[in-house]
């Protein structure tokens, strides 16, 4: 067994680790052993299966704040055999605002996720039942059959779910929606009348690859955003767009107050708000730009112990900044760029200074006139100060 250390942070309200108790091969991690690894010890668990150290977390590139089944990454560990300690999301008492999410309905449903060419890679199985939620992955082998893990295979062999239908959707210049998991997927395409193509990583919010996103680049206008209704959801949502550019976004259940003081994780998404009666003009209504008032403020007041100072907005001072986003709309507009590279750009320093991308075009628009009309370009700079002060 692992040498972990007997006193664990007391996420979950919990002390010494007086039980502490290997995985088995009839006793499987639920964090690892999805992803296909093989061999059991030294993950281990609390003795009811609360708390958790998986040794391969770190492999597979889960972060703090990062969703995995029923269990949310709380803080990696060291000791003999490094890894990720766990805790289930029903035991987030450091996390008084994170929703007691409702069970999913009795079920089994399978995905595949296929590459470029169309061809089988990875399938996923997700068994919904009175003991929550599991999840199986299994891998396409050359013989044609399909086996237990992933092997090594990569997020760059497979592409995101539905990718055929979205390239289809973006020729016909259709819209597109980007969701967290497959089950929001399904529910987003059964909406009769809606017609927007989802598409949504194998992972969640561990999933994320910029690679697989390349095909939308420039295609944001038409790109709708559907973040959970928790930090890491609104997250994963950001760094879409720093890659394709700017994007539409519908907000689960707009008018929630939730939204402006997000949970660390277990957020609702949208088939929880499908099943509590929302329709397709509900969804059609919610879809608009990205909200500023959605998870900028509250994250570092929280004190769930997740790493804050990466998930907490930074923090302006107008005075400070306010030469410095000058200078780089000054240095913007003597590169003549336009269109997708003009949007990447601003997109980037709207990211950066956490404004709206439509606030600083505005701005980039009025320094491109003060330049080519050869005025001084001092005098938009209370428009800079009262930006970064709001």
């Amino acid at each position: 067994m692992a040498n972990w250390p007997r006193r664990q942070p007391h996420f979950s309200g919990g002390g010494v680790m007086r039980s502490w108790k290997s995985f088995s091969k009839k006793d499987r991690c639920p964090i690892c052993s999805p992803h296909g690894r093989k061999g059991d010890a030294p993950c281990g668990h609390d003795g009811n299966r609360i708390e958790i150290v998986c040794t391969k977390a770190l492999e597979l590139g889960i972060q703090k704040g990062d969703q995995e089944g029923d269990y949310v990454a709380m803080k990696e560990v060291g000791g003999v055999q490094p890894g990720m300690f766990f805790v289930h999301q029903d035991h987030l008492k450091h996390d008084p605002n994170a929703p007691k999410k409702k069970q999913r309905k009795p079920q089994t449903r399978e995905w595949v996720y296929r590459n470029k060419q169309g061809d089988p890679v990875v399938k996923v199985k997700r068994i919904d039942d009175e003991n929550g939620k599991r999840i199986f992955q299994s891998r396409m082998t050359s013989k044609g059959h399909w086996t237990n893990g992933l092997g090594d295979l990569t997020h760059e062999d497979w592409v995101v779910l539905n990718y055929h239908k979205a390239v289809e959707a973006r020729k016909q210049g259709k819209q597109i929606g980007i969701l967290e998991g497959e089950s929001c997927a399904d529910v987003l395409e059964s909406i009769k009348g809606l017609d927007i193509v989802p598409i949504s990583f194998k992972g969640g919010t561990s999933g994320f690859n910029a690679y697989q996103l390349e095909f939308l680049i420039g295609y944001g206008h038409n790109t709708i955003l559907f973040p959970d209704m928790d930090q890491p959801g609104v997250e994963l949502m950001r760094k879409v767009q720093e890659v394709i550019g700017p994007c539409q976004w519908a907000y689960t259940d707009p008018d929630r107050g939730t939204w402006n003081r997000l949970p660390a994780a277990g957020g609702e998404d949208i088939v929880d708000w499908v099943e509590k009666g929302a329709t397709k003009e509900q969804i059609l209504a919610a879809i608009g730009p990205e909200r500023e008032d959605v998870g900028r403020s509250n994250a570092a007041e929280q004190g769930n112990l997740f790493d804050q100072g990466a998930i907490a907005a930074k923090q302006i001072n107008p005075r400070q900044d306010a030469d410095d986003l000058k200078a780089q709309l000054m240095d913007l507009a003597t590169q003549d760029l336009d269109g997708f590279d003009l949007d990447i750009e601003l997109s980037k320093i709207a990211s950066q200074f956490k404004k709206q991308p439509r606030n600083i075009r505005s701005l980039y628009l009025k320094v491109v006139d003060k330049l080519e009309s050869a005025h001084e370009i001092n005098e938009i700079e209370p428009e800079i100060y009262e930006l970064l002060s709001g």
